[in-house]
């Protein structure tokens, strides 16, 4: 019934608010989707770290990453998502995680500066992981208040409804994603030849891969802007 139900524009002076519950449900699959997509190639990038950047690298990448997080997400997330609202945390959240993606990229084609280039992208995805799940939360709570409004419904109905729409995108295209890794690197695999060659195929393998993840954290990002702000 959430789907089929129509109710009257909602007048407001706010021109980024969705005034009906069509556009409030679309808007919040959008936002959904572009968090998800991006969100997948962190995840997928952090779980190749230690294999595809050599433990040393891997290992303090992680570290580093989770340190930012924790610190940020501790003592300035609240003072940012205020400062930028809930919408232009997820904005530039996002933008920085594709500085973390792009680093994986970066690293395999131009070895010689894979430290400072994984070492700073590690560092600034981090800081950007520490406030994008209270973004979230904020943007979250603010859409499930407006669909309920529209819809003439009960918070705790319109938020269930949103919290399946959110976790199927989110787990769905996280494993997605995971999935394109074993695909691409299997082929370098099973590549037959000497061993240079297959160290060439296997470094080719990796390079499209993160190509691909940087490619798609950078659309998704930049269809993160245009998402609806919420009041």
């Amino acid at each position: 019934f959430l789907y089929e139900a129509r109710m009257p524009t909602m007048r407001t002076a706010n021109p980024h608010l969705p005034p009906t519950a069509g556009r409030v449900l679309a808007n919040f699959c959008w936002m959904s989707l572009c968090f998800s997509l991006n969100h997948g190639c962190v995840t997928s990038c952090l779980a190749l770290a230690s294999a595809q950047l050599g433990p040393a690298l891997g290992g303090y990448s992680s570290a580093i990453l989770y340190l930012f997080y924790t610190t940020t997400a501790l003592l300035v997330a609240p003072a940012i998502v205020r400062t930028l609202g809930p919408k232009g945390s997820l904005d530039y959240g996002l933008l920085l995680y594709c500085v973390y993606v792009g680093s994986y990229a970066l690293a395999i084609l131009l070895p010689a500066y894979r430290w400072p280039a994984v070492v700073v992208g590690a560092a600034l995805g981090g800081l950007a992981a520490g406030w994008l799940w209270t973004a979230q939360g904020g943007y979250f709570a603010a859409a499930a208040e407006l669909y309920a409004h529209v819809l003439q419904l009960e918070t705790e109905v319109t938020t269930s409804f949103l919290s399946g729409i959110f976790a199927t995108l989110y787990l769905g295209f996280e494993l997605g994603l995971k999935l394109v890794s074993s695909f691409v690197l299997s082929r370098a695999r099973d590549a037959s030849g000497s061993e240079s060659a297959r160290d060439d195929a296997s470094r080719a393998a990796s390079l499209q891969l993160f190509a691909i993840y940087t490619a798609v954290a950078v659309l998704s990002a930049i269809g993160m802007f245009f998402v609806a702000k919420m009041p």
